[in-house]
């Protein structure tokens, strides 16, 4: 635990700036209850919240989860080997009930506008997981890639999904001479450490009109509606919890200008933010 630092010496993790301020510190030494369980013993859950002044950005503040946490032990906490199952329980689900489905419709509806043939699209998606999106998508008949940092995701997706490629990995260690039409990346730069660089390795992998699709916890939303302690948004495995001027500093920093930006209540009870971004020429 990142004990005994002075408020001055705590970096924030989107802008490295000494400019935070604590809005909450854990003191039950053990998760709140509906939070995944990592096996983390209750005397070692310690973790703080702090807000960057700077960016805007929310972010927790411990070093209690491993490095190689994607790779597969989160799928085994998360789902409990019960992925096939739950992809189909999840695929199930009424429109008003999926935050699929309405992910899916904001997608095509922004292809739409961009002039894009949906027959003819291509959208790789990093971080997949269960892969329900792309399975979604797929309906439309875009031709689907994915990465993802768990070998047995890649293999679903590759497998029971059907996608047009999958990669076991991360983006950084992606070769691929495919451009993609848009990237995705649906709750995932709020479990990396460093989201810009991820952002600037994306556009390698855009073609000449690409755009980026981000999708994020939204920490100013939730807590109109709730706590930090009990709202999933600020769970322990998200090291970054964003805003509209945070996200647009994200943008800003990988080189890319956000087309639109929405504040969304999902029908998980999430609230997202989420925006279209593009390469600024």
């Amino acid at each position: 635990m990142k004990d005994n630092i002075l408020l001055n010496e705590i970096k924030c993790l989107l802008c490295d700036t000494s400019d935070s301020k604590i809005e909450f510190i854990y003191k039950l030494r053990k998760k709140p209850d509906n939070e995944t369980e990592f096996g983390i013993p209750e005397d070692k859950y310690k973790r703080s919240v702090y807000k960057c002044n700077s960016c805007g950005v929310y972010f927790n503040w411990h070093d209690i989860l491993p490095s190689n946490l994607y790779e597969s032990n989160y799928n085994q906490a998360t789902y409990q080997k019960k992925l096939l199952k739950t992809y189909f329980r999840i695929m199930a689900l009424n429109p008003d009930k999926s935050d699929n489905k309405h992910r899916v419709q904001r997608i095509i509806q922004f292809l739409n506008l961009q002039d894009i043939n949906i027959n003819k699209a291509s959208v790789l998606d990093v971080g997949s997981g269960l892969c329900v999106f792309l399975g979604e998508l797929k309906k439309y008949g875009v031709y689907s890639a994915c990465i993802d940092p768990d070998p047995l995701s890649a293999r679903h997706a590759l497998e029971n999904v059907c996608v047009d490629e999958a990669h076991a990995g991360t983006l950084n260690d992606f070769q691929n001479t495919n451009r993609f039409n848009l990237i995705t990346f649906n709750k995932v730069l709020e479990h990396v450490e460093e989201p810009i660089s991820l952002l600037l390795k994306a556009k390698e992998f855009l073609d000449i009109n690409g755009h980026i699709y981000v999708e994020l916890p939204d920490g100013d939303s939730a807590l109109k509606k709730g706590n930090i302690i009990d709202r999933e948004e600020f769970y322990i495995e998200h090291f970054t919890i964003y805003n509209e001027s945070s996200i647009q500093y994200l943008a800003e920093q990988a080189g890319l200008t956000c087309t639109n930006i929405h504040s969304i209540h999902e029908p998980s009870d999430k609230y997202t933010i989420y925006a279209f971004m593009k390469p600024i020429i």
